[in-house]
């Protein structure tokens, strides 16, 4: 059931810019949702977080894509839970609308930072970049999104006049297109990359001396782990997609459009598409799915049986850390 909520704070006063339940049930529920999708339940029984299995793994990258998203989620569905008690609270209102909006930036990131390295493990050569621009190239971008977000969320939720929120909300949603551009591109890339892996066909023939020893030249293996570790990826990319798209039109639309007053709208493509995201990657840790030590393979038929479309499956485990 659709329900609005609507602000009597005083005019002049800092006003609320998203609708709450009436009875704030959904908020409260998707609070608890968030909670428990930090966590868990591993095959050893035990329950960890997004923090204890970057330190696992020694995946330090981790804590400012990963884990950043979770603690600005945390953060900004906490100061929702409470606007949702006192909505004539101005301060949890702005952290809300600041963090739910560029929460899921870092985790972008973390994308970004898995596919490089799956394009190292694999072979550079069935990329259009290398895993160093991969990099610096959508981080760039991200970290543009991220401040262009900032400051127009920012803006929209302190601002006192109409024509100041109006032009927070540009910015945001100049912001949020942006990174869903990127995110297309990316996605994009990434298709190829796999494409031509599948072929075994270089993207670009480069003249080195040494092509046997060359780490461009070697082709990785698509282990059952790296597989894995591709499925989780583009699912958590699908995840975002669709909250991306979500965002854009509820900027696009404006704070007094439809979508922004309706909770049930923001729990399901933003909160919940979060969650899902979140915990994928806490299934599929790249910690623990993808290996450091390159695996070159034979040009000869596979000795376990056929490929599987395409990738080349080895058998058992290849424990490693990024």
């Amino acid at each position: 059931m659709e329900s609005t909520f609507t602000d009597t704070r005083p005019a002049g006063s800092i006003r609320c810019s998203s609708s709450f339940s009436s009875s704030f049930l959904p908020v409260r529920l998707q609070v608890l949702s968030i909670l428990v999708s930090g966590k868990e339940t591993r095959a050893d029984g035990c329950q960890v977080t997004h923090a204890f299995q970057a330190g696992r793994y020694k995946t330090w990258w981790a804590f400012p894509t990963m884990v950043l998203c979770g603690l600005m989620e945390l953060i900004g569905w906490g100061a929702r839970f409470s606007s949702s008690i006192d909505p004539t609270l101005s301060n949890p209102f702005i952290i809300q609308a600041v963090a739910t909006l560029v929460g899921p930036t870092p985790l972008i990131a973390g994308d970004f930072i898995i596919l490089a390295n799956l394009i190292r493990l694999l072979g550079p050569k069935y990329s259009r970049l290398s895993p160093r621009l991969y990099s610096i190239i959508f981080l760039t971008c991200d970290i543009i999104a991220l401040v262009t977000q900032t400051i127009g969320g920012g803006l929209a939720a302190v601002a006192n006049s109409v024509d100041m929120k109006n032009l927070g909300t540009k910015i945001a949603l100049y912001g949020v297109i942006f990174q869903f551009i990127a995110m297309t591109v990316f996605v994009y890339l990434a298709i190829e990359f796999l494409i031509f892996f599948k072929r075994d066909r270089a993207v670009h023939q480069k003249n080195r001396k040494n092509p046997a020893n060359d780490s461009y030249y070697i082709r990785g293996v698509m282990s059952n782990k790296r597989l894995i570790m591709v499925i989780v990826l583009f699912f958590n990319m699908t995840c975002l997609y669709i909250r991306s798209i979500y965002r854009v039109a509820e900027l696009a639309e404006g704070f007094g459009g439809k979508i922004i007053l309706t909770q049930t709208y923001f729990t399901v493509f933003d909160g919940e598409m979060i969650m899902l995201a979140m915990f994928s990657l806490n299934l599929g840790h790249p910690g623990r799915l993808l290996a450091e030590v390159l695996e070159p393979v034979a040009n000869k038929p596979w000795q376990l049986g056929e490929p599987l479309n395409g990738f080349r499956l080895v058998p058992g485990d290849d424990d490693g850390r990024l």
